[in-house]
């Protein structure tokens, strides 16, 4: 699935589960004074099996913020807050 979700992480988020990643990419942005997109593609990136961020725009300007996010290093608390964000639940 896209890391961005079509813009439901960062525009405008359609369900609980949404809104609650919305808010926890949005918490991580200001602490690191980027943009929410910025922490999601971060996210992703580092994820410990590396996988890689592939983006769907031409836009110059999305282009350049995406790349950003190779320069947002997430704590692992900040990574896992995103995580329970999405799953709802803690990890056991």
């Amino acid at each position: 699935s896209a890391p961005l979700a079509r813009g439901l992480l960062t525009d405008a988020a359609k369900d609980a589960r949404g809104e609650r990643v919305a808010a926890a990419l949005a918490k991580d942005a200001d602490a690191h004074g980027v943009s929410p997109t910025i922490i999601a593609l971060a996210w992703v990136m580092n994820h410990a099996s590396r996988p890689v961020a592939l983006i769907g725009t031409q836009t110059p300007a999305r282009i350049k913020e995406a790349a950003a996010a190779s320069n947002v290093t997430l704590t692992r608390p900040e990574w896992y807050s995103i995580l329970v964000a999405s799953r709802g639940v803690p990890l056991p």
